[in-house]
C-alpha cells in the first residue's frame, strides 16, 4: 500500500510550489542520478533514506526518483532533496504529461458519465410514467437471462485464448479476486448489520464493470486489435464473480419470516444456482466456442451483436426506474463505505503486487479496470432476480459511476508517471 502512495508522491513532487516536474525520457537514468545510490540499494525506512534490496520497493523507487532530475544533497544525512531541476527538455515532457492527464480524463468521462446519464434516463421515464417498477422487472429479467449471457458469450468468443494465453496472469487475477472477496465479506460484518443488505453490499463491493468496460478500455488505448489481455482478465474474475454473487446472494436471501431452510437445503440451492446461472453459461458458451476454434459467421455475429449491446442501457434504466432517493439515504454509510473500497482500496492493495510480478502495459490496464472500475450494473440485475431489495446495489453503483470517472483518470496517470504503462 505504501509502495503504490510513493508513486503518486514522486509524480507529484516539485522544485517549487504548484510547479509539476515532467518524468524524464529515459526512465533508467534515474539509476544513480546525480550522485544519488544505485536504485537496487535504496529504500525507505521510517521517513529515512537507508539500504536495502527489497523488491517490491525497486520499482516504485523507479517512480520516486525518476520523477525528478534531483542535484546532491546539501548535507549528509538529508533525508530529503534541497534543490531539484527539470532536465533537459523538460517543457515538452511536461506539455506531454499534462496532455496525458487531460485525454485520460477525457476518455473516462466519455466512459462513465454516459452510463450515469442512461440511469437519470431511467428516472426520468419512471417520472412520466412511460416506465413502472412492473416493467421494469421485466427489463431486469431480459438482461439477466438473455442480454448480458449474449454479451459476454461475444466478448469471450471472438477471443484466440490458445495465442494469448498467460496462465500466470491469469491466475493472479483469480487469486486477487478471491482475496478480494474474502476481505470484503469480513468487512461486511462490521459495516452492514442486515443479512439481507450485506449480501448486496459483498457483490457490489467486489464486482467490477470488467466484461463492459475492460475490453473498451483497453481498445481506446491501445487499438482494436489489442484485447487478448482484457478477455484473459475477464476469464479470471468474471466466472467467479458470478459464482460468488450467486452463493452469496443465495445465502442471505431475506425470508417470508418463517423458520429458516437448512444448510443442506441452502447448499443445494446454492449449487443449482450456479449451474443454472445464464451469466456464467454465456462465459462457458464463449470459452469452449473459442477453444473450439469455430467460425463466427458474419449474420451469427450481427444477431449476437444486436442482443448484447442492450445489455448495458436497458438494466440501467431499470436500475434508474426503480431507485429510490428516499430508500437510499438509509444505506448511505454502507454505500460510501463500499465505493472507497471499490475505486480505492482494492486498487491500493493489489496493484504494487502486479507491479512487483512484473505485468505491464495492457495487462495492468485490464487489471486497472478489474480493480477499480465502478460496480456493474448486472450486481442490482443479479440481486434483483435472486430476491434482494436491490436499493444498496443500485446507490453503490450510482456512486461508484460518478466517482470512477476521476479515480481511473488518476491511476492511469500514475501508472503512466511511472513507467508502467507505455
Amino acid at each position: 500500500m505504501r509502495c503504490f502512495g510513493d508513486c503518486a508522491a514522486g509524480a507529484f513532487r516539485a522544485s517549487s510550489p504548484g510547479s509539476l516536474m515532467p518524468f524524464p525520457e529515459n526512465h533508467q537514468a534515474a539509476n544513480g542520478l546525480n550522485g544519488w545510490p544505485p536504485l537496487r540499494k535504496l529504500s525507505f525506512k521510517g521517513g529515512r533514506t537507508t539500504w536495502s534490496g527489497c523488491r517490491l520497493w525497486r520499482s516504485c523507487l523507479h517512480v520516486v526518483t525518476g520523477a525528478l532530475r534531483i542535484r546532491p544533497l546539501d548535507a549528509p544525512g538529508s533525508t530529503m532533496p534541497q534543490t531539484a531541476s527539470l532536465p533537459v527538455g523538460g517543457a515538452t515532457a511536461q506539455a506531454d504529461c499534462e496532455r496525458n492527464l487531460v485525454d485520460s480524463f477525457i476518455f473516462s468521462v466519455n466512459a462513465t458519465f454516459p452510463i450515469f446519464l442512461t440511469m437519470l434516463l431511467g428516472m426520468f421515464l419512471r417520472h412520466i410514467g412511460l416506465m413502472d417498477r412492473r416493467f421494469a422487472d421485466y427489463l431486469n429479467a431480459f438482461v439477466f437471462k438473455v442480454a448480458l449471457p449474449v454479451l459476454l458469450f461475444q466478448d469471450l468468443a471472438t477471443q484466440d485464448f490458445v495465442a494469448a494465453w498467460d496462465g500466470r496472469y491469469v491466475l493472479f487475477c483469480f487469486v486477487a479476486t478471491a482475496a478480494s472477496m474474502v476481505a470484503i465479506v469480513l468487512l461486511s460484518h462490521l459495516v452492514v448489520h442486515d443479512v439481507a443488505e450485506r449480501g448486496e453490499f459483498i457483490q457490489a463491493s467486489y464486482r467490477s464493470s470488467a466484461a463492459i468496460l475492460g475490453i473498451a478500455f483497453i481498445q481506446n488505448v491501445y487499438g482494436s486489435s489489442s484485447t487478448s489481455m482484457a478477455a484473459l482478465m475477464i476469464l479470471g474474475s468474471v466466472p467467479l464473480y458470478n459464482v460468488a454473487a450467486v452463493v452469496v446472494l443465495t445465502l442471505t436471501a431475506p425470508g417470508d419470516g418463517s423458520s429458516g431452510p437448512t444448510v443442506g437445503a441452502l447448499v443445494r440451492k446454492a449449487l443449482f444456482g450456479v449451474a443454472t446461472n445464464p451469466i456464467i453459461l454465456g462465459i462457458a458458451a464463449g470459452f469452449a466456442w473459442s477453444l473450439l476454434g469455430l467460425p463466427m459467421p458474419k449474420i451469427l455475429a450481427s444477431t449476437v451483436g444486436n442482443v448484447a449491446v442492450l445489455a448495458t442501457p436497458l438494466g440501467l434504466m431499470a436500475l434508474g426506474a426503480e431507485f429510490r432517493f428516499r430508500s437510499a439515504r438509509r444505506s448511505l454509510g454502507a454505500s460510501a463505505v463500499a465505493s472507497v473500497v471499490k475505486l480505492v482500496g482494492l486498487v491500493v492493495v493489489f496493484m504494487p503486487l502486479a507491479i512487483h510480478l512484473g505485468f505491464r502495459n495492457q495487462q495492468l490496464i485490464a487489471l486497472l479496470v478489474m480493480l477499480g472500475s465502478a460496480s456493474t450494473v448486472s450486481c442490482y440485475v443479479m440481486a434483483r432476480n435472486m430476491g434482494h431489495d436491490g436499493t444498496l446495489t443500485s446507490t453503490i453503483v450510482m456512486m461508484t459511476m460518478l466517482g470512477c470517472a476521476l479515480t481511473l483518470t488518476l491511476w492511469l496517470w500514475m501508472l503512466r508517471a511511472g513507467g508502467f504503462v507505455a
